[in-house]
């Protein structure tokens, strides 16, 4: 469970973005969208079992965005009892009106990197680490704003990521050519007060909440240096600036 975990520092000042979820109802059509419009993803698909999802992996130089969807319902409902995250009503957003967003942080400082293997599998033994600490009981049941989190050093993108590895430098090398989150902005539907969680993620300038007529995530790499944009709605609320 969440709350078990180690606590992890959660002052503003020492978090940063480590990966961001969208989570869809339409998984293989959402995948292949991505990858037709030139991200290069992991091929391990990474199951966790205690929350009945699986999900594809899109790495870059400094977080990843996860696509995550429901594998087994019953252990769903099991784990929304267990933590109060409803992971049914995000994966049906278009039908409930919930945010189908996550955020993960890490501290900015990390532990060296840990001896896991560096090809997909190793990658996916890590990240399947049941170490999230949420900050913010009542973001967990808000389902009009994102789920926000901050993880162990042991699952950061930063602790296990190694640049001169030619196994993670094809994770990390995309088509598109893009490399690095350098904004984020999300737009939630709904006008209620944020969270504490939320709100100090938006304060600290780590996010960008907009509002608006349906949820969106845009995502700006490299400063949006090529002056390009993708929009990946409806199949995902999901726009790309590079």
């Amino acid at each position: 469970m969440i709350l078990s975990s180690p606590p992890v520092n959660t002052d503003p000042f020492l978090l940063e973005i480590d990966h961001l979820v969208i989570y869809t109802a339409e998984p293989i059509a959402a995948v292949s969208m991505l990858q037709e419009l030139g991200l290069h993803s992991s091929s391990q698909t990474l199951r966790r079992n205690n929350q009945g999802t699986a999900s594809t992996i899109f790495f870059f130089e400094n977080i990843y965005l996860e696509i995550v969807w429901i594998e087994d319902y019953q252990k769903v409902q099991h784990y929304r009892t267990q933590t109060n995250i409803d992971i049914l009503s995000r994966v049906n957003w278009k039908q409930t009106g919930a945010s189908p967003f996550a955020i993960g942080l890490r501290q900015t400082t990390s532990l060296s990197r840990l001896p896991y293997g560096d090809d997909d599998n190793g990658i996916s033994q890590r990240l399947n680490v049941n170490g999230w600490v949420n900050f913010a009981s009542d973001n967990l049941a808000t389902l009009s704003e994102p789920i926000c989190y901050s993880i162990s050093n042991l699952m950061a993108l930063t602790t296990w990521l190694d640049n001169s590895s030619e196994e993670h430098q094809q994770l990390i090398t995309h088509p598109l050519n893009i490399k690095k989150l350098t904004d984020l902005q999300i737009t939630l539907t709904q006008h209620n007060l944020l969270t504490q969680a939320v709100s100090l993620l938006e304060s600290h300038n780590l996010v960008s909440i907009n509002r608006g007529t349906a949820p969106q995530l845009d995502l700006t790499f490299d400063h949006h240096q090529q002056g390009q944009y993708i929009d990946v709605r409806p199949i995902l609320p999901l726009v790309l600036k590079y």
